[in-house]
Protein backbone atom coordinates (compact mmCIF):
# COMPACT_ATOMS: atom_id res chain seq x y z
CA UNK A 1 0.00 0.00 0.00
CA UNK A 2 2.81 2.67 0.16
CA UNK A 3 3.96 4.00 -3.02
CA UNK A 4 5.94 7.06 -1.47
CA UNK A 5 9.38 6.49 -0.72
CA UNK A 6 10.52 5.80 2.97
CA UNK A 7 14.58 6.17 3.23
CA UNK A 8 15.69 9.27 1.18
CA UNK A 9 18.77 10.25 0.87
CA UNK A 10 20.96 12.62 -1.32
CA UNK A 11 22.26 9.92 -3.39
CA UNK A 12 19.14 7.64 -3.86
CA UNK A 13 15.28 6.34 -2.58
CA UNK A 14 13.70 3.90 -2.40
CA UNK A 15 10.63 2.06 -0.80
CA UNK A 16 12.17 -0.42 2.34
CA UNK A 17 8.82 -0.36 4.22
CA UNK A 18 5.72 -2.22 3.07
CA UNK A 19 2.22 -2.76 4.08
CA UNK A 20 0.19 -5.74 3.37
CA UNK A 21 -3.70 -5.92 3.45
CA UNK A 22 -6.68 -8.82 2.61
CA UNK A 23 -9.48 -5.96 2.84
CA UNK A 24 -8.44 -2.67 1.26
CA UNK A 25 -11.94 -1.39 2.28
CA UNK A 26 -11.15 -1.87 5.86
CA UNK A 27 -8.52 0.79 5.70
CA UNK A 28 -9.27 4.61 5.81
CA UNK A 29 -5.68 6.02 5.39
CA UNK A 30 -2.21 4.99 5.42
CA UNK A 31 1.25 6.72 4.07
CA UNK A 32 4.57 8.15 4.95
CA UNK A 33 4.92 10.02 8.04
CA UNK A 34 7.44 13.08 7.19
CA UNK A 35 10.10 13.71 10.06
CA UNK A 36 13.61 15.39 10.52
CA UNK A 37 14.78 12.13 12.97
CA UNK A 38 16.63 10.26 10.13
CA UNK A 39 16.96 9.04 6.86
CA UNK A 40 14.42 6.32 7.01
CA UNK A 41 10.52 7.94 7.37
CA UNK A 42 8.12 5.43 9.56
CA UNK A 43 5.20 4.60 7.87
CA UNK A 44 1.62 4.26 9.29
CA UNK A 45 -2.28 2.60 8.44
CA UNK A 46 -5.42 3.37 10.28
CA UNK A 47 -8.29 0.68 10.00
CA UNK A 48 -11.54 1.19 10.22
CA UNK A 49 -12.76 -0.67 13.39
CA UNK A 50 -16.95 -1.20 13.74
CA UNK A 51 -17.73 -1.38 17.11
CA UNK A 52 -21.81 -1.65 16.40
CA UNK A 53 -21.08 -5.07 14.55
CA UNK A 54 -19.28 -6.74 17.38
CA UNK A 55 -22.57 -6.00 19.33
CA UNK A 56 -25.28 -6.17 16.24
CA UNK A 57 -26.16 -9.86 17.07
CA UNK A 58 -26.46 -9.32 21.45
CA UNK A 59 -30.14 -9.81 22.08
CA UNK A 60 -30.87 -8.71 25.76
CA UNK A 61 -33.59 -10.90 27.87
CA UNK A 62 -36.99 -9.63 27.00
CA UNK A 63 -40.38 -11.30 28.52
CA UNK A 64 -43.93 -11.21 26.93
CA UNK A 65 -46.44 -10.22 29.52
CA UNK A 66 -50.67 -9.47 28.81
CA UNK A 67 -51.30 -5.98 29.36
CA UNK A 68 -54.65 -5.47 31.07
CA UNK A 69 -54.43 -1.76 31.38
CA UNK A 70 -55.97 -0.55 28.81
CA UNK A 71 -58.71 -2.92 28.38
CA UNK A 72 -62.51 -2.36 27.90
CA UNK A 73 -64.02 -4.44 30.65
CA UNK A 74 -67.49 -4.58 30.02
CA UNK A 75 -66.55 -5.47 26.00
CA UNK A 76 -64.66 -8.59 27.41
CA UNK A 77 -67.29 -9.27 29.79
CA UNK A 78 -70.28 -8.96 27.17
CA UNK A 79 -67.63 -11.19 24.33
CA UNK A 80 -67.57 -13.71 27.22
CA UNK A 81 -71.22 -13.75 28.14
CA UNK A 82 -72.11 -14.01 24.78
CA UNK A 83 -69.65 -16.61 23.37
CA UNK A 84 -71.34 -19.21 21.06
CA UNK A 85 -69.86 -22.57 20.76
CA UNK A 86 -70.60 -25.15 18.45
CA UNK A 87 -70.51 -28.54 19.70
CA UNK A 88 -71.47 -31.81 18.05
CA UNK A 89 -72.26 -33.51 21.70
CA UNK A 90 -73.52 -31.96 24.63
CA UNK A 91 -72.43 -34.37 26.69
CA UNK A 92 -68.31 -34.47 25.42
CA UNK A 93 -66.84 -33.32 28.43
CA UNK A 94 -63.69 -33.23 26.69
CA UNK A 95 -64.86 -31.32 23.38
CA UNK A 96 -67.29 -28.86 25.65
CA UNK A 97 -63.48 -27.85 27.28
CA UNK A 98 -61.79 -27.31 24.35
CA UNK A 99 -64.37 -25.46 22.35
CA UNK A 100 -64.69 -23.21 25.90
CA UNK A 101 -60.96 -22.88 25.92
CA UNK A 102 -60.70 -21.73 22.15
CA UNK A 103 -63.72 -19.09 22.89
CA UNK A 104 -61.51 -17.56 25.40
CA UNK A 105 -58.20 -17.38 23.60
CA UNK A 106 -60.28 -15.94 20.84
CA UNK A 107 -61.57 -13.29 22.97
CA UNK A 108 -58.36 -12.57 25.04
CA UNK A 109 -56.36 -12.07 21.65
CA UNK A 110 -59.08 -9.45 20.46
CA UNK A 111 -58.75 -7.49 23.51
CA UNK A 112 -55.49 -7.75 25.34
CA UNK A 113 -52.26 -7.20 23.81
CA UNK A 114 -48.78 -8.85 24.52
CA UNK A 115 -46.47 -6.66 25.08
CA UNK A 116 -42.18 -7.52 25.14
CA UNK A 117 -40.24 -5.70 27.24
CA UNK A 118 -36.29 -5.61 28.00
CA UNK A 119 -35.31 -7.08 31.39
CA UNK A 120 -33.37 -5.00 33.58
CA UNK A 121 -31.73 -4.54 36.41
CA UNK A 122 -34.14 -4.05 39.46
CA UNK A 123 -32.68 -1.78 42.24
CA UNK A 124 -32.84 -2.44 45.62
CA UNK A 125 -35.57 -1.51 48.03
CA UNK A 126 -32.77 -0.35 50.46
CA UNK A 127 -30.89 2.19 47.60
CA UNK A 128 -32.58 5.57 48.15
CA UNK A 129 -32.35 8.59 46.52
CA UNK A 130 -29.65 10.04 48.09
CA UNK A 131 -27.30 7.04 46.87
CA UNK A 132 -28.59 7.21 43.53
CA UNK A 133 -27.02 10.60 43.41
CA UNK A 134 -23.59 9.85 44.74
CA UNK A 135 -23.55 6.72 42.00
CA UNK A 136 -24.14 9.61 38.61
CA UNK A 137 -21.96 11.97 40.61
CA UNK A 138 -19.14 8.71 40.63
CA UNK A 139 -19.99 7.43 37.15
CA UNK A 140 -19.13 10.80 35.52
CA UNK A 141 -15.79 11.42 37.69
CA UNK A 142 -14.95 7.89 35.91
CA UNK A 143 -16.06 9.65 32.52
CA UNK A 144 -13.99 13.01 33.25
CA UNK A 145 -10.96 10.58 34.34
CA UNK A 146 -10.84 9.21 30.99
CA UNK A 147 -10.93 12.09 29.34
CA UNK A 148 -8.05 13.80 31.08
CA UNK A 149 -6.16 10.78 30.89
CA UNK A 150 -6.54 11.25 26.89
CA UNK A 151 -5.65 14.65 27.11
CA UNK A 152 -2.58 14.05 29.46
CA UNK A 153 -3.86 16.14 32.25
CA UNK A 154 -3.54 15.46 35.76
CA UNK A 155 -6.76 13.48 37.34
CA UNK A 156 -5.02 13.52 41.46
CA UNK A 157 -7.91 15.77 42.95
CA UNK A 158 -10.27 14.16 40.97
CA UNK A 159 -9.28 10.39 41.69
CA UNK A 160 -9.15 11.67 45.27
CA UNK A 161 -12.71 12.76 45.31
CA UNK A 162 -13.81 9.78 43.28
CA UNK A 163 -12.77 7.81 46.16
CA UNK A 164 -13.95 9.35 48.88
CA UNK A 165 -17.17 9.07 46.90
CA UNK A 166 -17.10 5.28 46.26
CA UNK A 167 -16.34 4.98 49.78
CA UNK A 168 -19.19 7.43 50.70
CA UNK A 169 -21.53 5.07 48.97
CA UNK A 170 -20.44 1.78 50.30
CA UNK A 171 -21.09 3.22 53.81
CA UNK A 172 -24.54 3.96 53.20
CA UNK A 173 -25.55 1.05 51.21
CA UNK A 174 -24.19 -1.25 54.34
CA UNK A 175 -25.95 0.99 56.76
CA UNK A 176 -29.65 1.00 54.43
CA UNK A 177 -29.01 -2.71 53.83
CA UNK A 178 -28.70 -3.68 57.93
CA UNK A 179 -31.83 -1.10 58.54
CA UNK A 180 -33.75 -2.53 55.73
CA UNK A 181 -33.33 -6.46 56.96
CA UNK A 182 -34.07 -5.18 60.48
CA UNK A 183 -37.38 -3.54 59.62
CA UNK A 184 -38.26 -6.21 56.75
CA UNK A 185 -37.98 -9.26 59.58
CA UNK A 186 -39.11 -6.87 62.89
CA UNK A 187 -42.80 -6.63 60.76
CA UNK A 188 -43.11 -10.09 60.19
CA UNK A 189 -43.95 -10.42 64.26
CA UNK A 190 -45.55 -14.14 64.57
CA UNK A 191 -46.47 -14.86 61.35
CA UNK A 192 -43.86 -17.97 59.94
CA UNK A 193 -44.90 -17.57 56.68
CA UNK A 194 -44.25 -14.18 55.95
CA UNK A 195 -41.19 -14.45 58.37
CA UNK A 196 -39.74 -17.34 56.21
CA UNK A 197 -40.97 -14.90 52.80
CA UNK A 198 -38.49 -12.10 54.42
CA UNK A 199 -35.52 -13.55 55.03
CA UNK A 200 -35.48 -15.67 51.78
CA UNK A 201 -35.44 -11.86 50.51
CA UNK A 202 -32.72 -10.49 52.89
CA UNK A 203 -29.92 -13.69 52.93
CA UNK A 204 -27.85 -14.19 49.71
CA UNK A 205 -28.78 -17.16 48.10
CA UNK A 206 -25.70 -18.25 46.01
CA UNK A 207 -27.22 -18.79 42.44
CA UNK A 208 -26.09 -20.76 39.54
CA UNK A 209 -23.18 -19.40 37.61
CA UNK A 210 -24.00 -19.35 33.74
CA UNK A 211 -20.80 -21.67 33.31
CA UNK A 212 -23.48 -23.99 34.82
CA UNK A 213 -26.13 -22.80 33.23
CA UNK A 214 -24.12 -23.60 29.79
CA UNK A 215 -23.13 -26.54 30.92
CA UNK A 216 -26.95 -27.60 32.09
CA UNK A 217 -27.89 -26.58 27.92
CA UNK A 218 -24.83 -28.39 26.72
CA UNK A 219 -25.48 -31.86 28.41
CA UNK A 220 -28.94 -32.25 28.80
CA UNK A 221 -31.82 -31.94 26.38
CA UNK A 222 -35.64 -31.69 27.15
CA UNK A 223 -35.51 -35.59 26.18
CA UNK A 224 -33.32 -36.95 28.75
CA UNK A 225 -34.41 -35.08 31.24
CA UNK A 226 -38.22 -36.37 30.20
CA UNK A 227 -37.58 -39.88 29.95
CA UNK A 228 -35.45 -39.42 33.85
CA UNK A 229 -38.46 -37.67 35.33
CA UNK A 230 -41.15 -40.92 33.74
CA UNK A 231 -38.87 -43.62 34.46
CA UNK A 232 -36.84 -43.15 38.09
CA UNK A 233 -40.53 -43.39 40.48
CA UNK A 234 -41.08 -46.52 38.68
CA UNK A 235 -37.20 -47.35 38.91
CA UNK A 236 -37.51 -46.75 42.50
CA UNK A 237 -40.75 -48.75 42.94
CA UNK A 238 -39.17 -52.08 40.95
CA UNK A 239 -35.57 -51.81 43.48
CA UNK A 240 -37.21 -51.04 46.45
CA UNK A 241 -40.85 -51.49 47.05
CA UNK A 242 -42.17 -55.16 47.10
CA UNK A 243 -44.82 -55.24 44.58
CA UNK A 244 -47.64 -56.97 46.52
CA UNK A 245 -51.30 -56.15 45.58
CA UNK A 246 -52.83 -58.24 48.49
CA UNK A 247 -54.81 -55.47 50.86
CA UNK A 248 -57.18 -58.16 52.13
CA UNK A 249 -55.51 -57.53 55.42
CA UNK A 250 -57.33 -53.65 55.10
CA UNK A 251 -60.66 -54.27 55.27
CA UNK A 252 -61.98 -52.87 58.08
CA UNK A 253 -63.67 -49.42 57.20
CA UNK A 254 -62.64 -46.55 59.43
CA UNK A 255 -66.41 -45.01 59.05
CA UNK A 256 -69.58 -45.91 58.25
CA UNK A 257 -70.30 -42.32 56.71
CA UNK A 258 -70.26 -42.29 52.55
CA UNK A 259 -68.00 -39.08 51.13
CA UNK A 260 -69.48 -38.23 47.41
CA UNK A 261 -67.72 -35.29 45.74
CA UNK A 262 -70.73 -32.21 45.85
CA UNK A 263 -71.98 -30.60 43.37
CA UNK A 264 -70.63 -26.83 42.37
CA UNK A 265 -72.34 -23.94 43.05
CA UNK A 266 -71.98 -20.42 41.67
CA UNK A 267 -71.33 -18.88 44.74
CA UNK A 268 -68.68 -21.78 46.09
CA UNK A 269 -66.58 -21.35 42.29
CA UNK A 270 -66.74 -17.91 43.09
CA UNK A 271 -64.90 -18.03 45.78
CA UNK A 272 -62.49 -20.94 44.96
CA UNK A 273 -61.23 -18.06 42.31
CA UNK A 274 -60.93 -15.35 44.94
CA UNK A 275 -58.25 -18.17 46.72
CA UNK A 276 -56.35 -18.17 43.21
CA UNK A 277 -53.12 -16.38 43.77
CA UNK A 278 -52.75 -13.87 41.07
CA UNK A 279 -48.61 -14.53 40.79
CA UNK A 280 -48.95 -18.41 40.06
CA UNK A 281 -47.08 -18.80 36.73
CA UNK A 282 -49.78 -19.58 33.43
CA UNK A 283 -50.75 -23.60 32.58
CA UNK A 284 -50.69 -25.25 29.53
CA UNK A 285 -53.98 -23.39 28.49
CA UNK A 286 -52.69 -20.33 28.25
CA UNK A 287 -55.30 -18.40 30.29
CA UNK A 288 -53.71 -16.73 33.66
CA UNK A 289 -54.99 -16.49 36.76
CA UNK A 290 -55.14 -12.58 36.20
CA UNK A 291 -58.14 -13.07 33.90
CA UNK A 292 -59.92 -15.55 35.27
CA UNK A 293 -59.94 -13.41 38.99
CA UNK A 294 -60.77 -10.00 36.57
CA UNK A 295 -63.78 -12.18 34.24
CA UNK A 296 -65.18 -14.79 36.76
CA UNK A 297 -68.52 -13.68 37.34
CA UNK A 298 -68.47 -14.08 33.19
CA UNK A 299 -66.47 -17.26 33.12
CA UNK A 300 -68.69 -19.21 35.77
CA UNK A 301 -71.72 -20.21 34.39
CA UNK A 302 -70.01 -22.08 31.87
CA UNK A 303 -67.44 -23.22 34.24
CA UNK A 304 -69.38 -24.50 36.56
CA UNK A 305 -71.49 -26.53 33.77
CA UNK A 306 -68.07 -28.25 33.00
CA UNK A 307 -67.37 -28.72 36.99
CA UNK A 308 -70.48 -30.79 37.45
CA UNK A 309 -70.59 -32.51 34.19
CA UNK A 310 -66.88 -33.46 35.18
CA UNK A 311 -68.74 -35.05 38.37
CA UNK A 312 -71.70 -37.02 37.05
CA UNK A 313 -69.50 -38.53 34.33
CA UNK A 314 -66.76 -39.34 36.82
CA UNK A 315 -64.13 -38.22 33.90
CA UNK A 316 -61.82 -35.48 34.43
CA UNK A 317 -61.42 -33.19 31.12
CA UNK A 318 -57.84 -34.43 29.28
CA UNK A 319 -57.25 -30.98 28.52
CA UNK A 320 -56.96 -30.61 31.79
CA UNK A 321 -54.63 -32.64 32.75
CA UNK A 322 -51.72 -31.47 30.26
CA UNK A 323 -49.13 -30.04 32.00
CA UNK A 324 -45.52 -27.68 31.38
CA UNK A 325 -43.14 -29.29 33.50
CA UNK A 326 -39.75 -27.20 34.30
CA UNK A 327 -36.69 -28.75 35.72
CA UNK A 328 -35.78 -26.75 38.90
CA UNK A 329 -32.64 -27.34 40.00
CA UNK A 330 -31.69 -27.68 43.36
CA UNK A 331 -28.03 -28.57 43.98
CA UNK A 332 -24.67 -30.25 42.83
CA UNK A 333 -23.69 -30.85 39.03
CA UNK A 334 -26.18 -29.44 36.49
CA UNK A 335 -24.81 -32.49 33.80
CA UNK A 336 -26.92 -35.23 36.64
CA UNK A 337 -30.27 -35.36 36.05
CA UNK A 338 -31.16 -36.40 39.96
CA UNK A 339 -29.87 -32.85 40.82
CA UNK A 340 -33.49 -31.27 39.01
CA UNK A 341 -36.74 -31.22 40.40
CA UNK A 342 -39.38 -31.54 37.76
CA UNK A 343 -42.18 -28.47 38.87
CA UNK A 344 -45.51 -29.19 36.53
CA UNK A 345 -47.33 -25.95 35.43
CA UNK A 346 -51.28 -26.67 35.39
CA UNK A 347 -54.27 -25.50 33.70
CA UNK A 348 -55.94 -22.88 36.08
CA UNK A 349 -59.62 -24.29 35.63
CA UNK A 350 -58.42 -27.90 36.59
CA UNK A 351 -56.85 -26.30 39.92
CA UNK A 352 -60.04 -24.86 40.56
CA UNK A 353 -62.33 -28.32 40.98
CA UNK A 354 -59.04 -29.92 42.48
CA UNK A 355 -59.29 -27.51 45.12
CA UNK A 356 -62.77 -28.18 45.78
CA UNK A 357 -62.85 -31.93 45.82
CA UNK A 358 -59.35 -31.18 48.53
CA UNK A 359 -61.88 -28.97 50.31
CA UNK A 360 -64.60 -31.12 50.70
CA UNK A 361 -62.92 -34.33 51.64
CA UNK A 362 -60.77 -31.96 54.47
CA UNK A 363 -63.79 -30.87 55.81
CA UNK A 364 -65.43 -34.58 55.75
CA UNK A 365 -62.30 -35.84 57.65
CA UNK A 366 -62.14 -33.22 60.03
CA UNK A 367 -65.78 -33.22 60.62
CA UNK A 368 -65.88 -37.15 60.85
CA UNK A 369 -62.25 -37.09 63.14
CA UNK A 370 -60.71 -39.65 60.88
CA UNK A 371 -57.21 -37.71 61.02
CA UNK A 372 -54.85 -38.91 63.88
CA UNK A 373 -54.30 -35.37 66.34
CA UNK A 374 -50.30 -36.33 65.55
CA UNK A 375 -50.71 -35.18 61.96
CA UNK A 376 -49.72 -32.26 61.17
CA UNK A 377 -48.85 -31.63 57.84
CA UNK A 378 -51.30 -30.98 55.13
CA UNK A 379 -53.77 -30.08 57.86
CA UNK A 380 -55.52 -27.08 58.52
CA UNK A 381 -54.15 -24.57 61.41
CA UNK A 382 -50.97 -26.90 61.65
CA UNK A 383 -47.85 -26.57 60.22
CA UNK A 384 -43.85 -27.61 61.46
CA UNK A 385 -43.66 -25.72 64.63
CA UNK A 386 -46.55 -27.95 65.60
CA UNK A 387 -44.66 -30.79 64.80
CA UNK A 388 -41.04 -29.76 66.53
CA UNK A 389 -43.54 -28.32 69.66
CA UNK A 390 -44.69 -32.10 70.34
CA UNK A 391 -41.30 -33.69 69.41
CA UNK A 392 -40.12 -31.50 72.85
CA UNK A 393 -42.93 -31.94 75.03
CA UNK A 394 -42.64 -35.44 74.28
CA UNK A 395 -38.92 -35.43 75.10
CA UNK A 396 -38.83 -33.11 78.22
CA UNK A 397 -41.89 -35.23 79.71
CA UNK A 398 -39.20 -38.60 79.13
CA UNK A 399 -36.54 -36.85 80.67
CA UNK A 400 -37.97 -35.85 83.80
CA UNK A 401 -39.30 -39.61 84.19
CA UNK A 402 -35.83 -40.84 83.94
CA UNK A 403 -36.25 -42.70 80.61
CA UNK A 404 -34.39 -42.29 76.92
CA UNK A 405 -35.52 -40.71 73.85
CA UNK A 406 -34.71 -41.90 70.71
CA UNK A 407 -35.23 -40.15 67.61
CA UNK A 408 -35.22 -41.77 64.38
CA UNK A 409 -36.60 -39.56 61.28
CA UNK A 410 -37.05 -40.82 57.83
CA UNK A 411 -36.78 -39.14 54.35
CA UNK A 412 -38.89 -40.79 51.72
CA UNK A 413 -37.49 -40.86 47.69
CA UNK A 414 -39.59 -39.47 45.31
CA UNK A 415 -42.84 -40.18 47.80
CA UNK A 416 -45.62 -38.76 45.89
CA UNK A 417 -44.06 -40.53 42.73
CA UNK A 418 -43.88 -43.79 44.18
CA UNK A 419 -47.17 -43.88 45.70
CA UNK A 420 -48.87 -47.43 45.37
CA UNK A 421 -51.96 -46.53 43.18
CA UNK A 422 -54.18 -49.30 43.80
CA UNK A 423 -53.42 -48.68 47.36
CA UNK A 424 -54.46 -45.33 47.32
CA UNK A 425 -57.74 -45.81 46.64
CA UNK A 426 -58.24 -48.96 48.42
CA UNK A 427 -57.81 -46.38 51.56
CA UNK A 428 -59.97 -44.35 50.06
CA UNK A 429 -63.02 -46.81 50.77
CA UNK A 430 -61.97 -47.04 53.89
CA UNK A 431 -62.44 -43.98 54.62
CA UNK A 432 -65.58 -42.89 53.14
CA UNK A 433 -65.18 -42.58 49.62
CA UNK A 434 -68.28 -43.61 47.37
CA UNK A 435 -67.13 -45.61 44.07
CA UNK A 436 -68.50 -43.19 41.75
CA UNK A 437 -65.79 -40.58 43.35
CA UNK A 438 -62.81 -43.10 43.03
CA UNK A 439 -63.60 -43.68 39.49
Amino acid sequence: MIENFTRVSDSSSSIIDHIYVNKCENISNYGVLQCAISDHQPIFVKRKLSFRSKTKNIKHKTIKYQDFKNINVKRVENDLLNMEMKLKDPQDLNEICNQYNEEIHRIMKKHIKTKEVRIKHKMHEWVNQDIIELMKRRDKLRIKIIKYREQDLSTNSISNELRHIRNQINIMIRQRKEHYMYEKIRSCGKNNITLWKALSEVVPIKAMVKKSQNEMISKLSADELNKFFTEEPQNIVNNNIPNNEDFNSMEEKYTEKVFSIPIVTENRASLLINELCPKKATGSDGIPVKFIKLFKFALIPILVLIMNLSIRKCIFPTSWKIAKVFPLFKSGSTSEPNNYRPISLLPVFGKIIEKHVQKSFSEFLRSNKLLSDLQFGFKKCHSTVDTVLSIIRYCANALNKNNKCVLITLDLKKAFDVVNKDLLLHKLRLYGYDLSAIK
